[in-house]
């Protein structure tokens, strides 16, 4: 929690002066409040004396209208500045967690909910606020009023003073143990509360497989275990809050029949009048309703501290990819890539790749063929820098991508997966995402060369039309042809093509492959295939296994080889296998 209170504090320290202004003012007010009690202590023994006079009376009504009027003016400083400053500090520490959390690895997100980090980013903008709020208008307050009370008690008797300081020393202390006490059971419920969100982001996001599996009960089930996970912590935090209360409230009656028992005796000795049982009775409910919050507002603090915990733990997380020192905005004119010695396992325990090699020279166009969990794909992710290698070198156009700037990298390597995800945006700014400054006539152009205009002409809204989170709204084929406009209309010297004509019909794959044809033109390109017949153009094929190429070559050449692995994949694909096994049979 301590790293939490300085990261807040970091972000507060920018509006210093109008948060010590605020503060001023909060101190201002507290000591008006407790001024006043002197003047209903006047008040009443004049009012008992022996001639009580009415002038007298009403001046100090007036005294206490002219105090309660600066009390006012003095809130309303506080609530102005209150509306102004926190809604600021708010916004820098979203942008701060959003674009911190963005440089995580790749790897980092593909362990984590996103439904969870949206919550733990707001968890920890709207934990400022609870701190904050708390710390202004109650925790401050309390202790203002502390010192108030202490102050004027003594006016009235120093051995009150003695009693309500040593009795608040106490009350403080008790406080503090107890909530403390309370933390560990206040981070249990929350990590539970988190386990929910990520697993209401989790199923929700997938609910097309709940329908499909018709699987509503046992998701049910298993939120039912992790909702009585939170329901237990939570009641057992409850039960413990319920527990000090009780302690609590004991002590604050124990205070009050103390100091009337000896306010008696010294009235009966003449030396406290009955204005003083008033200003006493008056400073009291003044702290008892303070200091019956402080445990609540401890623990608002302590909570919201704990809230945001998880999201400053992330924020206290290196980066697992990051640049050099001094690293350099590549530039790729070519697009030649080389691959020395590659060495890179996961987690430090898979290994991938061991001393692997491979050249491809600029423009050319290269197919990676390899079953399931052969390496392929970590291959592009190797070269795109959602991992750092091992050891061993990637170079484009003679440059160390890993001495270079990953964003630049990135901005000049057009990559379409074979699942493409769409913004729920408009059309247009989905297909000018990798070039925000691109024209209307470009974003136009780049959808008929992937033959995704005909169908966004058809629509209401045409390329102002919202396509829904993670593109819903559109179809496989759609949403794919779209990612492939996004990457006509980027244009870069490198093109990664993750199966990109996987969810397409035969006839939508066929204008798509020409499309595809002309964009790999003078582009040196790299294709992820699992359907071999999309590849038979291609310059070279590279059959990788085990992290190792096991052959390369041209269509022709590998399918002329009757013992490779490209043939025998090509075989089971063509039907040629099936034909064979029924001619055996």
């Amino acid at each position: 929690m301590l790293q939490t209170f300085k990261f807040y504090l970091k972000h507060a320290k920018k509006y210093v002066g109008w948060i010590l202004l605020t503060f001023v003012f909060v101190f201002l007010g507290r000591v008006c409040e407790g001024y006043i009690n002197t003047y209903y202590k006047i008040f009443i023994d004049i009012l008992f004396g022996a001639s009580p006079k009415s002038e007298s009376l009403i001046s100090i009504i007036q005294q206490v209208f002219i105090i309660n009027v600066f009390l006012w003016m003095s809130w309303r400083v506080v609530t102005i500045i209150d509306s102004i400053v926190p809604p600021l500090i708010v916004r820098n520490i979203v942008q701060e967690s959003y674009d911190y959390l963005q440089h995580h690895s790749y790897k980092f997100f593909t362990d984590s909910f996103a439904g969870s980090l949206v919550k733990k980013i707001t968890r920890l903008s709207d934990s400022y606020l609870t701190v904050s709020d708390t710390l202004l208008y109650n925790l401050y307050p309390t202790l203002v009023t502390i010192g108030v009370t202490i102050f004027f008690t003594a006016q009235i008797s120093p051995m009150f003073a003695y009693i309500v300081s040593i009795w608040t020393i106490i009350f403080l202390s008790v406080n503090v143990y107890l909530v403390s006490g309370r933390m560990s059971l206040e981070s249990d419920a929350n990590k539970n509360e988190t386990r929910i969100s990520g697993f209401l982001a989790d199923t929700l996001g997938n609910f097309i497989n709940v329908i499909s599996f018709s699987s509503y009960h046992r998701e049910s089930k298993q939120l039912e275990q992790i909702s009585t996970d939170w329901r237990t912590s939570k009641i057992r935090s409850w039960i413990y809050a319920t527990s000090s209360e009780t302690i609590l409230s004991a002590m604050m009656l124990s205070l009050e029949f103390f100091l009337f028992y000896f306010g008696i005796i010294f009235w009966k000795q003449g030396q406290i009048t009955p204005g003083d049982f008033v200003m006493l009775q008056g400073l009291l409910r003044g702290l008892f309703m303070r200091i019956w919050d402080f445990g609540k507002n401890i623990r608002q603090v302590s909570d919201g501290l704990s809230r945001g915990e998880e999201m400053i733990e992330i924020m206290n997380t290196k980066h697992e990819v990051q640049d050099v020192e001094g690293a350099i905005d590549i530039l790729i004119s070519k697009g030649e890539i080389e691959i020395k010695h590659l060495n890179f396992k996961y987690n430090n325990s898979k290994v991938v790749f061991d001393d692997f090699s491979l050249h491809i020279p600029a423009g050319k166009k290269m197919a990676l063929v390899a079953k399931s969990g052969s390496g392929k794909s970590t291959l592009i992710k190797l070269l795109l820098r959602f991992y750092n290698v091992t050891e061993g070198s990637i170079l484009i156009d003679g440059q160390d991508i890993i001495k270079t700037n990953q964003e630049s990298l990135r901005r000049q390597i057009s990559f379409v997966s074979q699942e493409p995800v769409l913004f729920h945006r408009t059309l247009a700014e989905n297909i000018a995402y990798g070039k925000p400054d691109a024209s209307e006539y470009d974003i136009i152009e780049a959808s008929k060369k992937a033959h995704c205009h005909e169908f966004i002409s058809q629509l209401p809204e045409k390329y102002n039309t919202y396509v829904g989170e993670r593109g819903i709204k559109l179809s496989g084929g759609e949403r794919q042809r779209v990612a492939i406009a996004r990457a006509i209309l980027q244009d870069s010297k490198i093109l990664i093509l993750d199966e990109a004509t996987s969810s397409l019909d035969s006839e939508s794959e066929k204008f798509i492959q020409e499309a595809l044809e002309i964009l790999m033109k003078e582009k040196t390109t790299i294709v992820i295939a699992h359907r071999l017949s999309t590849i038979h153009k291609m310059d070279e094929i590279i059959v990788i296994e085990q992290g190792k190429i096991l052959e390369r070559g041209t269509h022709t050449e590998l399918i002329n080889n009757p013992k490779g692995q490209y043939r025998y994949l090509w075989e089971i694909q063509s039907g040629e296998y099936s034909k064979e096994l029924i001619s055996i049979i």
